[in-house]
């Protein structure tokens, strides 16, 4: 019980060190060069083991399609939908296209570029409750 009230603790106080960066430091533009582009990143999600994401940002287009998200070992993803902006950060829906049985379908996605150039991400289900988070790097594409 000792581990696991811990390893509680341990991520609440890393998710609300994570917020408090998220919102109280300051972002690069907002610009869509900022954040077009391939992001990765290991997700931090209470109650389970870290998981990689990709997403793929091809264009911000309000209300359209504007890539793609990946959850290599969860075997999920699908496209991902720009919303807008709000607060300093870019707003994505996601919808899943295949494993919708091992991942939440409807998530909301927060983004926002960080001044050494790397991307935080917070996943909201869609209720609204935060989910998970991350910071995500640039992936070079080799296309």
């Amino acid at each position: 019980m000792k581990g696991k009230l811990r390893y509680t603790v341990l991520s609440l106080l890393s998710f609300t060190l994570f917020l408090f960066l998220f919102f109280s430091s300051p972002s690069i533009c907002l610009s869509a060069k900022s954040v077009i582009g391939i992001w990765g990143g290991i997700v931090q999600q209470p109650g389970s083991k870290p998981y990689s994401v990709i997403m793929k940002i091809e264009s911000l287009t309000e209300g359209e399609t504007s890539g793609n998200i990946k959850y290599p070992e969860l075997k999920c993803g699908g496209s991902i939908t720009y919303f807008g902006t709000e607060n300093n950060a870019h707003i994505f829906f996601e919808k899943m296209e295949f494993g919708r049985n091992r991942c939440s379908d409807g998530g909301e996605i927060r983004v926002k570029i960080t001044k050494d150039g790397n991307m935080t991400w917070i996943w909201y289900y869609p209720n609204g409750k935060r989910g998970a988070y991350t910071l995500l790097k640039p992936i070079k594409d080799n296309n």
